[in-house]
């Protein structure tokens, strides 16, 4: 793969000229589509990324809302990777935007520019279906319940069909459990040694990775990868980081550790549940009819799973009545009680694969030993605090049917390891999101990745938001730190005085779900029918109901679905919702943030990075805790225009965006608009557009 020095410049220079000419006014796109328009931002864009691969740096780029990024890194890189026979990687957050690349963006580009471009969708192992495990689970007849088995002889029949193996063409949805148990999992994988190797669904998708140009990943798929050693993607010249402003929170989670009381009933009950006298070992049991053998592993994995439940039982009584979270800083937080235990489950069961003769029933349960190794290991790092640079803490979700218990760890500064496992290591590295600058510079995105000699650049949007939107900020609503049930009940106020002029038709945005509640139960019985002859001063759409659709009481999809297709919807949602969102056309006029998005300041991971920079001599608040608030407004902000020919009110209800010294930080760095503090004003612009 790849050309020569000289050849490989002049094929950047070829590339980038025929990317200016297909996104100029004479070009394939505006032949091609209908309501195409020339950006100069976009041009920009894809000249930038050309430049950056000839200048060998990595690249960071804001480009705003509505500059069309996607083709402004697809069609040069599509010509250069074509060209040179080099291989990209594009890494999304949202599955949203993963599929418009995967089914929408690629698919035209390849048509429209003639191109033998090839590209592929990288999904997870647990995606796919495991023809082995499928058979395995089959011949030995251990199903839990009647709906398990038919869900089971339903796979057998579509897995003789499909050509994918996928699970999302599966024509129905097979229970977490059932699909678990017959889903490709990588370190239960005999990879060659399968009898099914040549026909495997995971290794057919995974050798088309290393024949494509292009290869489309989420976040997750790629740190799985890095954290895997690169066993899961081929190496490529040029990565491109789309939707970079979440890369933080991604690599936090997967560089952290976790020991969880539902993933050690898990992974017991895979081996052996008592209950149900379902499991590894009961599958085992057709190849040995030596009852006997089994008593030992059995008895083991009894004392581990009694020794666990007094674990975390005792660890539930160090949470007093209103705590979730409880950071420890020294290693004797909880006595280890299952170290001792787990060791003795690992001896049993190895004793038990002495005695097995079936080279799969030995790699399956070689496989669940060190399954048991890792969490012992784990659970081993997390006492002893054995990672420097990590914040501990125990955890306890106890508003779900069944309470959650977890010990968690996590890198308090993930720059380095971004610098050594990805920067140090990729070619080109390309950055970009519509949200990576506060106040106009990268500084605060840089220091938080590690991000050192690189080029920047920041364009902003095609939007003329001078002209579509007015950013509201309504006098008189109290502080929602200090006088929370006041700000509250005038919250409520707000929010349905601004329902009554836009008809509906709002995301409403909150930072916690309590909030989220409290407003829903009172704008139910307040706003969800209004009588048709409510006297208002201002403009309501004739016949609205303003439907009342609530984060949790639906998937996500289920729910932006219903309000796009149901008129004068109102949206109330948290964080899915403020970012990855498309909603253009009249279903969206406006958004309503209730709180300026500050991180919860005790939340383990924000504390111990407040702590950190305290130690450095930084100031916490103004060096991380605002920046970051300020990315997550302007996501929030750019629900709002989608297309040019959008419009709308962006209502910000928190009062320290006026009163408090940093509020002028949050307003310097939102797109150029109108701010108004009348609802008169905020009916007279609408109206305009109502008119029109």
């Amino acid at each position: 793969m790849g050309a020569d020095g000289g050849r490989l410049i002049n094929t950047i220079d070829e590339s980038l000229s025929k990317a200016v000419e297909v996104l100029g006014k004479d070009g394939i796109l505006a032949s091609s589509l209908k309501d195409y328009e020339v950006r100069q931002e976009q041009q920009q864009m894809a000249e930038d990324i050309c430049n950056t691969i000839t200048s060998g740096k990595h690249l960071i780029i804001e480009a705003g809302t509505g500059v069309g990024k996607s083709w402004a890194y697809l069609i040069p890189l599509s010509f250069w990777a074509v060209e040179n026979q080099k291989r990209v990687i594009v890494s999304t957050y949202t599955k949203a935007l993963q599929q418009q690349l995967i089914e929408k963006d690629l698919p035209f580009l390849k048509e429209a520019l003639g191109l033998d471009l090839k590209f592929t969708l990288c999904l997870g192992g647990g995606n796919y279906l495991c023809l082995w495990r499928l058979n395995r689970i089959l011949s030995q007849g251990l199903f839990d319940t009647d709906a398990e088995q038919e869900e089971l002889a339903r796979i057998l029949s579509w897995s003789s069909k499909t050509t994918s193996g996928l699970r999302l063409d599966l024509d129905f949805e097979p229970g977490a459990g059932t699909w678990e148990m017959v889903c490709r999992e990588s370190d239960l994988c005999p990879d060659k040694k399968c009898p099914n190797f040549q026909s495997c669904f995971y290794f057919k998708a995974y050798r088309e990775r290393f024949s494509s140009h292009i290869l489309i990943v989420n976040h997750h798929l790629y740190f799985t990868n890095l954290i895997a050693g690169g066993g899961v993607l081929p190496q490529a010249e040029v990565l491109v980081f789309d939707e970079a402003h979440n890369l933080e929170d991604v690599a936090t989670d997967y560089l952290g550790l976790e020991f969880s009381d539902s993933g050690w009933k898990f992974l017991l009950d895979s081996i052996y549940n008592p209950n149900s006298g379902k499991g590894l070992l009961s599958r085992l049991s057709f190849s040995i009819n030596d009852k006997k053998k089994f008593k030992k592993p059995e008895e083991a994995l009894e004392n581990a799973r009694r020794l666990g439940k007094d674990f975390f039982e005792e660890m539930s009584h160090k949470f007093s009545k209103d705590e979730s979270t409880l950071r420890f800083h020294s290693n004797n937080f909880m006595p280890n009680t299952l170290d001792g235990p787990l060791s003795q489950v690992i001896y049993s069961l190895n004793e038990l694969l002495d005695r097995l003769k079936e080279d799969d029933d030995r790699f399956e349960l070689s496989c669940y030993i060190q399954r048991i190794e890792t969490v012992r290991s784990t659970l081993r790092g997390l006492l002893n605090q054995e990672e420097e640079g990590f914040v501990y803490w125990a955890e306890a979700e106890t508003k779900r049917a069944r309470p959650k218990y977890s010990l968690r760890a996590a890198p308090i500064n993930v720059g380095a390891a971004l610098q050594s496992l990805v920067f140090d290591k990729t070619e080109h590295v390309i950055l970009t999101s519509a949200t990576l600058t506060t106040q106009g510079n990268f500084k605060f995105i840089k220091s938080r990745l590690g991000l050192k000699d690189l080029e920047e650049i920041i364009l902003g949007s095609p939007f003329n938001y001078k002209e579509q939107a007015i950013l509201y900020l309504q006098d008189g609503i109290s502080d929602p730190g200090t006088k929370h049930e006041e700000y509250l009940n005038s919250l409520i106020k707000a929010i349905e005085a601004l329902l009554e002029i836009t008809g509906g038709r709002a995301f409403i945005l909150f930072t916690n779900y309590e909030d989220l509640d409290r407003i829903y139960s009172e704008l139910s019985t307040r706003v969800s029918n209004p009588k048709k002859d409510r006297p208002s001063p201002f403009h309501i759409r004739e016949g609205s109901k303003y439907p009342i659709l609530r984060q949790g009481d639906m998937s996500s999809y289920r729910l932006l679905k219903d309000f796009k297709e149901v008129e004068g919807s109102v949206l109330l949602g948290t964080a899915t919702f403020w970012q990855g969102v498309d909603v253009p056309g009249t279903a969206l006029e406006c958004v309503i943030i209730t709180r300026l998005p500050f991180s919860v300041p005790n939340e383990p991971v924000v504390e111990a990075r407040i702590e950190e920079l305290k130690r450095q001599g930084e100031n916490p608040f103004l060096q991380y805790q605002v920046p970051q608030a300020i990315l997550r407004l302007k996501q929030g902000f750019g629900r709002l225009i989608r297309r040019k020919d959008d419009f709308g009110i962006v209502a910000i209800l928190d009062p320290r965006i006026k009163t408090r010294y940093y509020g002028r930080m949050f307003l310097d760095s939102l797109p150029p608009c109108r701010q108004v503090s009348s609802l008169k004003e905020v009916e007279a612009f609408l109206n305009l557009f109502y008119a029109s």
